[in-house]
């Protein structure tokens, strides 16, 4: 056992030597291959162009960092060639003579590697890879040109004279205090070598990150220059004519602009700065668009054209360096840039060269590119507009006031006289008095120094000390548009911290159109920071660049009136808290203000208008004329005839016209005895059809128009007979409305129900969402019907349809959390499981009246099974049986086992269970179609809108959508002498959000209708008496849903004696579904704000079509990372001390087995009893020390099937006991363990 002992230490510590190597190995090669990361802080990335990437030091020309080198191009996509020679960054602190070497180097290396790849030399070799043809060489080409024999190569001593005189040094070269200079600001230059080896030179650049620049700011830009060697045209020198520039790039609303060029650099004559000349740029964003600008670096140019042209090409030698960027306040612009000649503003107007500058031909290095092309002019708040304020009230009149109840709203209102007082338009040097909180005092301290605080320092001020809401109403004749005229209106806000409370609101309204920006609480906000890598380092004025604008976030309306009216008018509204007062709490409410300054409507152009920026502070508004018109047309003409619709109506492309009751749409042969046209084909009335606004106004294309004599046109005119002899503009509005632009008419000349029917089916997929909206245009007294027919299946072959999709809800049960049928909620106090319950749900999934089930019977809600028509089974929606019909009426079975035909476990409805059901039935069932029927009665034409908002839920809906001047099966018909018309309207993408907008917004109409206090308490009278609200006849129907597993058409009980599967609905959680809407009805006789009638019908399919799964027993995640990483430890290292650590467990292996092996033979001999001994020995070894329990380690114990328990129990017999164990004859004759020294 020593020996093993020995071994076993032995194999211990090589394998811990083995890791110490592996660990060291690989500490050694991370440090090894750890290198230091530069970061380039500047504001204008690698400005100094001292970030590069050199290939681990292989380059000696570099490739630098942040700018994309590319061939020169010009507007029409014509690109120059490649320079075949090199570009990029180098060094001009070393020896350039040393090229020539590095080349000579390069080629040595990489011919002995081709004659003698395995020669020893290469690898410790250390050259330049880069330097691949003598071009490469910065001089080469100039030592080239030198020769008096153009085919004659230079020497080496020539190249390198020459590389040596075109090192460009830095612009401080030879300055005293050159050396401190080289240092802080490094050496390294951008260097543009164009060559190619017909000697006409070519076009290249180097282009800049971009630089986004806010409004209200401005930038100064630097760079140094220097060119060398310049020709073109087979090496005639350039003379003014030709050379570098350097090009602003910008762009503004996303739309690029006229650059801004200087070319024609020639530095060559310059002896200042060590030939080298600084470029001045100053450029002031936009004040309304968003601006960016990039800087181009370039050495000759692409001539305008769309073919090459060698005409600006340029050979030689450009360098850049020291690119400075400095941020300022806009007005700074105008202070710096008043001296500079050079001087241009954006001009949306045209575009042009004007921007490009011979550099030659300059008395001045400074430029000015002003990009903000609207002054704005201060707009007097308190002479040029009418401004009030007043407490909010929201579209339905509600105030905090009236919405709460006394006590709670005064704890909101008590201050509102003094709150009104201190609002209004104040002087900002005012608002340090005591009636203010020092708060706002402390956020005006400022104000005066702002750009934009208006010389009479007049704001308009929300003041709110509690809370309440307040709103400010500003009207002016300066907010009037013409048609196609824009404006924009611009305005600062600034609010109190408002900890997530409702800040600043500001409305545009026009009519019962509104435009909204907030709501914006500008303590959250980011300000606008003058940052550049000059103020990064002077902390000592660090609060002069920082928030520049005090916390005022600007804000724009960019109005636009396209209309073809003149005079269009629009007012604002400022609000601070909550606009929307339904539906809030105190909590909603939180005291501060909202003030608002530097006001300006300034008139655009088109051009200006189009390259706006909009976001969450700048929005668009479009003036209508004070209708909120969504865009319409019903559909587009027929191809077949596609210019009728200029003279008269035209069938539309998309539906197919046909006469009710026929049998298109279900019905039977018509009898055409004395009509004057076939009513059993389509498309017959020629009364029918599109027309559209532009063939009706004076200015509409040549020989178009509606002529008076047509039929239809006359009974849309009625009487008396106009004088005109075509349907004018006028007549349209007044008969359409100006909304209108291609409608669908039905005109009747004589008593008729005639429709169309679209073409192909909508589908709406599974948990989706669709609004269908027509505008119905009526005469007097005529009735219109519009049917979203059901398309699943026809009844009467490819498209004759006969129903509507409907909404369904079944009868529905009140359940407790168990799944038993209760008649009293939980949490009423009187509730008692005990004698409320009816039925209880057994472990089959089944009900029984009884908690524990006897006898065969069970029930359940079998009301809201589909029936199938021939056999009687109940089917889900899926047409899947259910329940089996049974020849008992009311009888169903559950299972049906077709092998031995026969059925099992009968079930019967719950209202067959002799109970009494009431307070247990929530409410019974719902079934209606989706269709609107809308009728005329008054004695003026009359626009409504027909609308269906639907949400679906786990199963698709299909439809197609069909309107009809009276009815589709011919039973309601229009007299002779009327019109129809309809325009399908759209709203926009309907969403989750907007449409529980639509819900929420309908349920308050409907609860203020009817005189209840909120639509909680429209809930709670439902609830009541659900009947009372789902049986109207009204136009106003409503149907709640709470979704539970058990009254689904889809649910079948799972009895796990009967499946192999899981249980489906094991993850079913009642207590996660709530009561919702799931119907909505509403006819709104144009009690809303601008008068409009709105039929809305609201279909929440997801209230009740739900799919309960179970979700899979694994929860297991698969994080397997596929990732190959690449080792960075010594891989023959980590394998050897994978063999000796396995070579220690084998041998750990081996001494285990052979000590048990020990054991059994010990067992074994004489048959001795040994286990007694054995248990005391077990023991007293757990009472060991652990330390000392690892020394004796090789002290093995029997396994557990070696000692059984009448052995461990058993009582030893004198004899027995006194008989020596085998492990302890030496050592434990006198019952002492044996010591630490013996071999056990």
């Amino acid at each position: 056992m020593r020996i093993a002992t020995w071994l076993l230490t032995a194999v211990m510590l090589i394998a811990a030597s083995a890791f110490l190597l592996t660990a060291c190995a690989q500490a050694d090669e991370d440090e090894d291959d750890s290198t230091v990361t530069r970061t380039d802080t500047q504001t204008f990335a690698n400005g100094d162009f001292e970030y590069f990437d050199d290939s681990d030091g292989s380059y000696r020309i570099a490739s630098p960092e942040s700018w994309t080198s590319s061939a020169g191009s010009n507007d029409n996509g014509v690109s120059a060639s490649s320079s075949v020679a090199k570009s990029g960054i180098v060094d001009t602190s070393v020896d350039w003579s040393t090229f020539i070497k590095d080349y000579n180097d390069y080629v040595y290396y990489t011919d002995l590697e081709d004659e003698d790849p395995d020669n020893p030399e290469l690898e410790d070799a250390e050259y330049f890879t880069d330097l691949d043809n003598q071009y490469d060489i910065p001089g080469w080409d100039v030592a080239k040109a030198a020769m008096p024999d153009e085919d004659e190569d230079p020497g080496d001593e020539a190249i390198g004279t020459a590389s040596a005189a075109l090192n460009p040094g830095t612009h401080w070269t030879g300055s005293s205090d050159a050396a401190t200079l080289d240092e802080e600001n490094g050496t390294h230059v951008l260097m543009l070598h164009n060559y190619r080896s017909n000697r006409m030179g070519t076009a290249s650049r180097y282009t800049s990150s971009s630089i986004t620049l806010n409004a209200g700011t401005a930038a100064k830009v630097s760079v140094w220059v220097k060119t060398s060697n310049l020709t073109y045209n087979d090496g005639v020198a350039v003379d003014g004519n030709r050379g570098a520039y350097i090009q602003i790039t910008n762009t503004v609303g996303g739309t690029t602009q006229d650059p801004l060029v200087v070319r024609n650099i020639d530095t060559s004559g310059v002896e200042d700065n060590n030939g080298w000349v600084q470029y001045t740029f100053y450029i002031r964003a936009s004040e309304y668009a968003s601006t960016t600008f990039s800087v181009v670096l370039g050495l000759g140019m692409q001539a305008a054209g769309t073919s090459t042209s060698y005409y600006e090409y340029v050979q030689g030698y450009a360098f850049f360096d020291d690119l400075e960027y400095e941020v300022m306040k806009s007005a700074d612009f105008d202070t710096q840039t008043a001296d500079i000649e050079n001087s241009f503003s954006l001009d949306l107007s045209w575009s042009s060269d004007r921007q490009k500058i011979d550099a030659a031909a300059l008395t001045s290095n400074e430029f000015a590119l002003d990009l903000s092309d609207i002054a704005f002019t201060p707009f007097d708040i308190e002479t040029g507009a009418t401004v009030s304020a007043a407490p909010t009230s929201d579209e339905r009149g509600n105030t905090v006031a009236s919405y709460f109840p006394a006590s709670d709203a005064n704890k909101l209102i008590a201050n509102q006289r003094p709150d009104l007082t201190n609002s209004g338009i104040k002087n900002a040097a005012d608002l340090t008095a005591p009636t203010y909180t020092q708060a706002l005092a402390d956020d005006f301290e400022n104000f005066s120094k702002l750009p934009f605080a208006s010389q009479n320092g007049k704001v308009l001020l929300l003041y709110s000390s509690l809370g309440a809401p307040y709103t400010a109403t500003m009207e002016s004749s300066s907010f009037t548009l013409n048609k196609d005229e824009y404006m924009l209106v611009s305005f600062r806000v600034k609010t109190s911290a408002l900890q997530g409370g409702t800040g600043a609101t500001v409305t545009l309204v026009e009519g019962d159109n509104e435009t909204v920006i907030g709501a914006v609480d500008t303590t959250t906000l980011t300000g606008v920071d003058l940052v550049d890598d000059a103020k990064k380092l002077d902390t000592e004025n660090a609060d002069l660049y920082e928030d520049i604008f005090d916390g005022w976030q600007q804000c724009f309306f960019f109005v636009s009136n396209t209309t073809d009216t003149d005079g269009l008018t629009f007012s604002l509204k400022f609000s601070f808290g909550p606009t929307e007062i339904s539906g809030t709490t105190l909590s909603s409410y939180t005291e501060g203000y909202a003030a608002f300054a530097g006001f300006s409507a300034e008139k655009m152009s088109e051009e200006q208008y189009n390259i706006k920026t909009t976001g969450t502070y700048a929005v668009e508004a479009a003036l209508t004329g004070g209708v909120d018109e969504a865009t319409s047309a019903f559909d587009d003409p027929a191809y077949t005839r596609p210019d009728e619709i200029k003279t008269d109506l035209a069938d539309p492309r998309n539906y197919t016209g046909v006469f009710g009751g026929s049998t298109y749409v279900g019905g039977s042969t018509l009898d055409n005895t004395g009509s004057s046209v076939d009513k059993n084909s389509v498309n017959a009335l020629t009364t029918a059809g599109l027309l559209n606004r532009d063939y009706t106004a004076d200015d509409r294309e040549s020989g178009s128009g509606y002529s008076t004599e047509l039929d239809w046109v006359k009974i849309l005119l009625g009487d008396p007979a106009p004088t005109a002899s075509v349907l004018t503009s006028d007549m349209w509005t007044q008969i359409f409305g100006s909304a209108c632009t291609q409608p669908l008419l039905i005109a009747n000349t004589v008593e008729q129900a005639y429709g169309f029917v679209a073409n192909s089916a909508t589908s709406i997929s599974a948990s989706s969402y669709l609004s269908v909206a027509v505008r119905v245009v009526l005469s007097p007294g005529t009735t219109a019907t519009v049917y979203l027919i059901d398309t699943t299946a026809a009844d009467f072959g490819e498209k004759n349809y006969t129903d509507t999709i409907h909404y369904k809800s079944g009868v529905s049960y009140r359940y407790d959390t168990e799944g038993n049928v209760i008649n009293l909620d939980p949490e009423d106090p009187d509730f008692s499981a005990r004698t409320n319950t009816l039925f209880y749900l057994q472990d089959n999934g089944l009900w029984s009246a009884e908690r524990e089930h006897t006898g065969d019977l069970y029930y359940a809600n079998l009301a809201n099974y589909e029936r199938d028509k021939e056999t009687g089974d109940l089917l889900d929606s899926d047409g899947e049986i259910v329940y089996y019909a049974s020849e008992t009426e009311g009888l169903y079975y559950r299972y049906y086992d077709a092998d031995a035909d026969e059925y099992s476990v009968p079930v019967r409805d719950f209202t067959e269970a002799g109970v009494d059901l009431t307070g247990a039935v929530l409410q019974n069932s719902f079934d209606t179609g989706l269709s609107q029927t809308v009728t005329n009665d008054g004695d003026a034409n009359a626009t409504y809108y027909v609308r269906f908002f639907i949400a679906t839920g786990d199963e698709a809906k299909n439809y197609r959508l069909e309107v009809w001047s009276g009815s589709r099966d011919g039973k309601t018909t229009n007299a002779a002498n009327s019109f129809v018309a309809f325009d399908i309207v759209d709203y926009g993408e309907l969403t989750s959000d907007n449409f529980n907008s639509y819900i929420s917004e309908t349920l308050d109409t409907f609860a203020a209708d009817e005189s209840y206090d909120s639509a909680d308490a429209l809930e709670e009278a439902y609830l009541e008496n659900p009947d009372s609200f789902m049986k109207r006849t009204d136009g106003k129907q409503l149907v709640y849903y709470k979704y539970s597993l058990y009254d689904d058409d889809d649910y079948a009980s799972y009895d796990a004696d009967r499946s192999d599967s899981t249980n489906p609905y094991a993850d079913y959680d009642p207590s996660s579904y709530e009561n919702g809407v799931a119907f909505l009805r509403y006819n709104n006789e144009g009690s809303n704000e601008g008068g409009r009638i709105y039929y809305d019908t609201i279909v929440n399919y997801a209230a009740n079509e739900i799919t309960v799964e179970s979700t899979t027993d694994d929860g297991t995640t698969d994080d397997t990372d596929d990732t190959t990483a690449t080792p960075t430890y010594n891989v023959w290292l980590l394998v050897s001390s994978i063999i000796l650590a396995a070579a220690l467990i084998l041998t750990l292996i081996a001494l285990l087995v052979k000590k048990l092996l020990s054991n059994i033979r010990k067992k074994s001999t004489g048959n001795k009893t040994m286990y007694d001994n054995k248990r005391k020995r077990y023991i007293r070894r757990l009472r060991l020390e652990e330390a000392e329990r690892d020394e004796r380690a090789d002290d093995v114990l029997p396994d557990e099937d070696e000692i059984s328990e009448e052995d461990i129990y058993k009582i030893e017999s004198d004899e027995e006991s006194a008989e020596p164990d085998a492990d302890a004859e030496a050592g434990e004759a006198d019952g002492s363990e044996p010591s630490d020294g013996e071999d056990k």
